[in-house]
């Protein structure tokens, strides 16, 4: 009978888990918040953790409870100073309690664990993509409209970009994680189909640098296995495909254009070679961007607290939007002290994960690599899955170096 009972829980934690990585694909907006089934979900994680025993917490905790009272101690004593607005938004706190509970959850994951809430994030943006290519290829947009924003692809998720960035992070874990999953490299092709259904020039950007890197840690790999004849022959077909090319662009161009026009998400993506990509294809980067750097000015470099960011912005200049640009909306929000305190941390422990000999230490610092090049171009500082792998890149590089966790129980 025990027995029983012991293979049924473990069927439950597998699909718990499962759901969650499936659940990380949703993200819709109610109420002026991202919503997402993932919140209840990791609420149920949440409490199968406590039932074990195996809630932790590590250093870095602490920093986010000094920004939780900074923040506080801003919008109470400097915001009604300098700004018009209300400095206290009850939706801001909100927002940053529930990232926070994914980045204090994610951290107490196990290695097992870990990999089933990557497959399930997997599986289920590789049937997104699918329904994405079938639709767009198909002309089936108006029997799916709700998986469609403004012509572009956004599957479950809000925005676009947001969607693509997801598809990206799913090629990065497929790709250093191929051991893992059947038929990868048609999991791959179909990740970077989707993604590129977005319209984001972000992600076209970025598969370009994934691609340039992939190909130069071939190389290094086969330089340091001494495979000398097998590194020639990459190289010359390197130097040849790119030759052919380059003869032969007009013929390329035509086939590009015309598989462009089959879709306005793919013929978006083409002015990231026009000379003002920053502002083409309904892109504006620049006008947020210097938002960005008023309200960081305006509040003398102490940030905006708990005031709700469209709202600051809205009263300095009449329109209220969101940076575009983590990196800006961070500092205009947590302060230039504890917003680079931040950044300056995560890419340190995305480093350490990048070159933690340990397969699945790479693969999330892989994925937080990506998160950082979006950074630049999306507000993803209320990303739950940004949060949540954040979490996880703790975790591992706290296992790979400390070894030990302090029970909170």
């Amino acid at each position: 009978m025990l027995e029983l009972e012991n293979v049924h829980y473990s069927t439950y934690r597998r699909i718990l888990f499962l759901m969650l990585g499936a659940s990380l694909s949703f993200s819709k907006i109610i109420l002026g918040m991202n919503v997402s089934i993932s919140d209840a979900i990791i609420l149920l994680v949440l409490l199968y953790l406590l039932s074990q025993h195996r809630l932790f917490f590590i250093k870095v905790e602490l920093l986010m409870l000094y920004v939780i009272i900074y923040k506080l101690a801003v919008s109470l004593f400097i915001i009604p100073n300098i700004l018009n607005v209300n400095s206290i938004s009850a939706s801001s706190i909100i927002k940053l309690v529930i990232v926070f509970l994914y980045f204090f959850i994610s951290i107490c994951f196990e290695k097992g664990e870990i990999l089933l809430v990557l497959k399930g994030f997997i599986y289920f943006n590789v049937i997104i993509g699918i329904i994405g290519i079938l639709i767009t290829f198909l002309n089936l947009e108006s029997v799916f409209p709700f998986l469609i924003g403004s012509e572009r692809y956004i599957g479950l998720m809000n925005d676009p970009n947001y969607y693509s960035l997801i598809q990206v992070l799913s090629l990065a874990i497929v790709s250093s994680q191929s051991h893992e999953f059947w038929h990868s490299r048609i999991l791959i092709f179909v990740l970077i189909v989707s993604a590129l259904l977005s319209g984001s020039k972000t992600s076209l950007l970025v598969l370009l640098i994934f691609l340039i890197f992939a190909l130069i840690k071939y190389s290094i790999d086969l330089i340091k296995s001494r495979k000398f004849l097998h590194l020639i022959t990459f190289l010359l077909i390197i130097v040849s495909s790119s030759s052919v090319m380059i003869l032969a662009q007009d013929f390329f161009i035509n086939i590009i254009n015309k598989i462009a026009s089959m879709s306005f998400s793919l013929s978006r993506i083409l002015t990231l070679f026009a000379g003002n990509a920053l502002n083409s294809g309904g892109s504006d980067r620049l006008t947020v961007w210097l938002k960005a750097l008023s309200v960081i000015n305006k509040t003398y470099g102490f940030g905006i607290g708990f005031a709700d960011y469209t709202e600051v912005t809205n009263s300095l200049s009449g329109f209220g939007i969101v940076a575009h640009n983590t990196y800006l909306q961070l500092i205009a929000e947590w302060g230039i002290i504890f917003g680079s305190i931040f950044i300056l941390l995560c890419l340190i422990v995305m480093l350490k994960n990048l070159y933690s000999k340990r397969y699945l230490g790479f693969t999330i610092g892989l994925c937080l690599a990506i998160f950082y090049i979006y950074f630049f171009d999306l507000s993803l500082n209320n990303s739950k899955p940004f949060w949540f792998f954040l979490g996880l890149a703790f975790s591992l590089d706290v296992r790979n170096h400390d070894g030990i966790r302090k029970n909170l129980n």
